[in-house]
């Protein structure tokens, strides 16, 4: 099936934006009414029941940073979305290097 030009864009657009777990759902045959569904990532940082803990490196010093995060939602499922930090040293202080994202469970 040929789907239109701007369902397209959409479907694009929605891919960059929130990573491979993005899917689209056409309802009907002409392609028109879509649905686009948010990664599971995207629903557990949105819901309303989110919980988050921190890891942290250093703790109680000078140093002190976050290592991580653990983001939890009950009503999304059994998932557990963990956003990593990655720091290096410079000079007398840690820089921070990159994030990432991790999702893991059911």
């Amino acid at each position: 099936m040929a789907f239109p030009y701007d369902v397209k864009e959409m479907w694009n657009k929605a891919f960059r934006q929130s990573g491979s777990n993005t899917s689209i759902a056409v309802t009907s045959d002409t392609g028109l009414p879509v649905e686009l569904v948010e990664s599971i990532a995207q629903q557990i940082i949105k819901a309303s029941d989110r919980n988050k803990s921190f890891t942290w490196l250093d703790f109680g010093t000078r140093n002190e940073r976050v290592s991580s995060i653990i983001y939890t939602a009950p009503s999304v499922g059994a998932y557990l979305l963990t956003k990593n930090f990655t720091y290096s040293l410079s000079g007398n202080a840690y820089r921070l290097d990159s994030e990432s994202l991790v999702l893991t469970g059911a």
